[in-house]
């Protein structure tokens, strides 16, 4: 028995010491600080919305149209008006007693002549964005005709002498009315009838006026066409002296002009030139009225009667697109393919505003007021 307890008692101290071998000596616990990490949440990215495209205004540019309204026939007085062709909504602008009032080449601006005989006299701008009218000048001048510059930054302007009769000026004058000055003038170069200016290049500058024929020339007076630099250079006439060269109007491109004459048959017919007086090439052996250079200067269209007209200078050909009791006063959209006019119906005893495609389909009646409109320009 004692033999026993004593093998029992060594294999326990064997299996002890077997056991602290194996395990070796325990390690100490440490404890840490905890380290919290602050993890930034991102937002989950939204999708990039595109915007819808806006519909472009019929005939492109803004969809505005600047025309005359008559108001009191006794008078003379015109309302100037601003046509939305979005809303259908007319806006007044002012009153006046000309149908001479041009967009500025940007759009910014709608220049127009006030009264030459009212204390208001002289040309004065009109911002559509803001809604003001103020005049170009602090102390206007009369004037016959004017043109802006192809950057919009400079308006040239006709001003008869003292004496309508005796002569005329030609004037330079930032849109903001600064640094007027007088670039050319003559006793003898009426301006009365039949003025035109406009700009052949950021340099050159057209105009009409009523003079005698160049020196030891024998002949009448007429209405001429020239060029001049825009510092008072380099005057040229362009047209034949022996002829009247009425309202003409420049190619957008400035190489080339559509004008009226009375060629050797005393008939007014209409024309083209190019800048050196050359290469005439004739539209219409009959009065027409109002013809204007489509945007890219292929298409010329003008009022006939009751016709609206469209010579197509390319192939060439002529088309009339639509035709009523009387029209007058064709001008081109933008984008060249719409034409807006004032047109008469046999049911309508007044101008009414009207637009049509230039293949002639889409004829569309804009205004129906018992007034007669006129001279629809198309802002840019």
């Amino acid at each position: 028995m004692v033999k026993n307890s004593s093998l029992i008692s060594w294999i326990l101290l064997l299996l002890l010491l077997g056991f602290s071998t194996a395990c070796g000596e325990a390690e100490p616990i440490v404890v840490t600080k905890e380290v919290i990490v602050q993890t930034q949440i991102t937002a989950t990215p939204q999708p990039t919305l595109t915007p819808l495209p806006q519909p472009t205004p019929v005939g492109g540019g803004s969809g505005l149209l600047a025309y005359a309204t008559e108001t009191e026939v006794e008078t003379d007085t015109l309302a100037l008006n601003m046509f939305d062709l979005a809303t259908y909504n007319s806006q007044l602008i002012d009153e006046t007693k000309h149908l001479d009032f041009q967009w500025s080449p940007d759009g910014t601006l709608l220049a127009y002549r006030k009264n030459p005989d009212a204390s208001e006299a002289g040309i004065v701008l009109f911002s559509p964005q803001t809604g003001t009218s103020i005049p170009l000048l602090e102390i206007p001048l009369p004037n016959m005709a004017f043109g802006w510059s192809p950057d919009s930054r400079q308006v040239a302007f006709l001003s008869p002498l003292e004496e309508e009769t005796s002569g005329g000026s030609l004037y330079l004058v930032n849109r903001d009315g600064s640094e007027l000055k007088q670039i050319f003038s003559n006793e003898e170069f009426r301006v009365i009838i039949g003025p035109v200016v406009e700009w052949v290049n950021d340099e050159t500058i057209l105009f009409t006026a009523h003079t005698w024929p160049d020196e030891g020339t024998f002949g009448l007076r007429k209405v001429q066409i020239y060029t001049i630099h825009k510092d008072g250079d380099n005057l040229t006439r362009m047209s034949d002296y022996r002829f009247d060269h009425y309202l003409p109007h420049l190619s957008p491109s400035g190489d080339q002009l559509v004008f009226f004459s009375n060629g050797e048959d005393s008939e007014w017919d209409l024309f083209i030139m190019d800048m050196q007086g050359q290469n005439l090439f004739l539209l219409s052996e009959k009065l027409v009225f109002q013809p204007g250079w489509s945007p890219d200067g292929n298409r010329i269209v003008w009022a006939d009667a009751g016709n609206i007209v469209v010579f197509d200078l390319v192939k060439p050909d002529m088309k009339t697109i639509t035709s009523m009791h009387e029209v007058r006063s064709p001008a081109w959209s933008p984008d060249g393919e719409w034409i807006v006019f004032a047109g008469k119906s046999k049911e309508n005893s007044y101008f009414q505003l009207y637009l049509v495609r230039t293949d002639g389909t889409e004829l569309t009646l804009l205004t129906n007021a018992p007034q007669n409109h006129n001279n629809p320009i198309w802002q840019p």
